[in-house]
């Protein structure tokens, strides 16, 4: 299995340790990177951005994590009184999929819960 990592759009310090806590590494993803599929965002690839964009909300992705450390990870969280808008995690279905349409599909189903 590969190697835990937590995908963020937006730096936040107070993660780095908890990344640590949980042998995971945090990987950035910059603006110019919005339109890559995750998995290539993954493997260190990009494309060229078609357009500038950027997205206000903070989103966490959380790749190759078993489940009790996703659970493990969202009480770190919440116990280090951190926000983030908008979590999710990498399946094999939305790893083709570019940070913003993760981004639309995350807003769809929030909204959808109110």
């Amino acid at each position: 299995m590969p190697k835990k990592k937590i995908l963020i759009n937006q730096v936040n310090l107070k993660l780095n340790p908890i990344a640590k806590q949980l042998d995971a590494s945090i990987e950035l993803i910059k603006p110019d990177n919005y339109f890559t599929p995750l998995k290539k965002i993954l493997m260190h690839q990009s494309t060229q951005p078609l357009m500038p964009v950027s997205i206000h909300d903070s989103i966490l992705i959380m790749c190759y994590f078993k489940d009790e450390e996703i659970d493990q990870l969202l009480a770190l969280l919440k116990e280090n009184q951190i926000t983030i808008d908008y979590k999710a995690i990498l399946t094999p279905y939305n790893q083709e999929w570019n940070l913003l349409r993760l981004y639309n599909e995350l807003k769809k189903e929030k909204k959808g819960m109110k």
